[in-house]
């Protein structure tokens, strides 16, 4: 009998193929990973880490905390990926206490930083476990105070409804619709409710090291517009999409 659930997340896998090349064109193309490390943080339905192994990558590890997505990449691994397996492991482990006892040629993240509730010492862990030398690759969004900000997990239907209502009324309501799983808070569903002032000041702390730094970054017309509109007095905040940006880590 087939795993109808196995199925179905194996074909978002097979639409996120294209994603994660869009992600790499964006940050100027997958660099030459023979025989280096590299770690990737929010792995997901582990696509990255398989890219990173077909590229020449020696080693890949993929963290995330989710059991089921680690499961569905061992399993995916194991059954269609099989000339990868002493290269990638995957991990259930959370980037704040992930301690491998070695460090990374390259630390990539590619949507997840909005998710990483903990993100400031979630990126001071990552920027640790990345060598002298190394280069840290990362793509995310949609930012929280942008329209759709929340990936329509607060169940608000509306550009800026997740915004401008209330986080009582936001939680009081996904409550009641959902018997089996009670929130306390909007981080609870996985969203770290950062603006993008609070990111620019992180990163604004390594502006040395950033070879390349991009808000709203892409070629669609909808990124475009966003450009446009975000450019206007006061409206960065809510019209900043995603962010890109490539770190080397200074050499000792």
């Amino acid at each position: 009998m087939l795993d109808t659930k196995f199925m179905k997340v194996r074909a978002r896998q097979e639409e996120l193929w294209e994603e994660c090349e869009k992600y790499w064109s964006r940050v100027g193309g997958i660099p030459n990973l023979e025989g280096l490390s590299l770690l990737d943080v929010g792995s997901g339905h582990g696509n990255m880490a398989i890219m990173a192994a077909q590229a020449g990558a020696k080693r890949v590890v993929g963290v995330d905390t989710s059991d089921s997505r680690i499961d569905f990449c061992k399993k995916v691994l194991t059954t269609e990926f099989s000339q990868y397996q002493h290269v990638i492991d995957y991990q259930n482990q959370d980037i704040c206490n992930y301690t491998p006892g070695f460090k990374f040629d390259y630390v990539i993240s590619f949507s997840s930083f909005e998710h990483i509730v903990d993100l400031e010492n979630g990126f001071n862990a990552m920027y640790e476990l990345l060598k002298p030398g190394g280069r840290m690759f990362i793509g995310f969004g949609p930012l929280y105070n942008s329209p759709f900000g929340d990936h329509g997990w607060t169940q608000v239907p509306i550009p800026w409804g997740h915004v401008f209502l209330s986080e009582r009324f936001i939680v009081d309501r996904i409550n009641r619709k959902n018997a089996k799983r009670k929130i306390s808070q909007i981080e609870d569903l996985g969203l770290n409710k950062w603006p993008l002032s609070r990111y620019r000041e992180l990163f604004e702390k390594h502006s040395s090291e950033l070879e390349f730094y991009k808000e709203n970054h892409g070629d669609s017309s909808k990124l475009k517009a966003l450009r446009l509109l975000a450019s206007l007095p006061f409206m960065h905040e809510f019209f900043t999409n995603n962010i890109y940006f490539i770190l080397r880590k200074k050499s000792f």
